[in-house]
């Protein structure tokens, strides 16, 4: 999705369209890629509970060499929750 999001930055003459560190700042795209995301969930018939309701976006990708994905490519849940601590925390404080 953020592949789409240049573009769009583009079209929107965003500052910093081409610098996604930035672009992934920016509320709007948040809101888009979320909306997106919940767009396709409602697609393929999610239940209620599982949509999503705030998104938390990161330039760095998930790999074995940052300790976040198992060398089958599986996720390390409480490395990323560790790595993810403070931008959780916002998240559910800024739902609450």
């Amino acid at each position: 999705m953020i592949v789409r999001t240049v573009p769009w930055a583009k079209e929107q003459k965003h500052k910093d369209a081409s610098n996604q560190a930035e672009l992934i700042k920016d509320p709007a795209i948040i809101k888009m890629i979320l909306d997106d995301m919940n767009e396709v969930g409602k697609t393929n018939k999610i239940r209620g509970f599982e949509s999503l309701a705030a998104i938390v976006l990161s330039v760095t990708p998930f790999s074995v060499e940052n300790d976040l994905l198992t060398p089958t490519f599986k996720l390390k849940r409480p490395q990323a929750k560790k790595a993810f601590q403070a931008q959780l925390d916002a998240l559910y404080k800024d739902i609450d």
